[in-house]
């Protein structure tokens, strides 16, 4: 069954002012958040998916980008970037990448390794 869940990328707090852009500025990664200490996810929402990190992911509702959580699995920051870099050829806009099948099958190898 898979779990429908609303995200964002983790990383300031919900006092910071968004920038004119409506975008909230990203902090600097600490050393716990890029050495683990949170979760990549992986959420799809039509022909995208979107690679993140977060820390509590009850916490970082992306109103604008609802989806269905494909995986999650214990990561940090770095993990985060290594799958941006591993996808790079994929990628549409920032966490976004195309949900394609080589995307796809890594995400179905991810979850067939954590039940087993």
């Amino acid at each position: 069954m898979a779990a429908t869940c609303e995200f964002a990328h983790d990383g300031w707090s919900d006092d910071e002012e968004e920038t004119p852009s409506g975008r909230r500025p990203r902090r600097q990664p600490t050393e716990v958040t890029m050495l683990g200490e949170g979760l990549v996810y992986f959420v799809r929402t039509d022909r995208r998916i979107k690679i993140g990190f977060t820390t509590d992911l009850r916490r970082r509702p992306d109103r604008s980008a609802p989806g269905e959580v494909l995986h999650t699995e214990p990561g940090s920051i770095a993990d985060e970037r290594r799958l941006h870099a591993a996808f790079q050829d994929l990628r549409l806009r920032g966490d976004w990448f195309r949900a394609d099948p080589r995307l796809l099958d890594h995400i179905a190898a991810l979850k067939a390794k954590a039940t087993a």
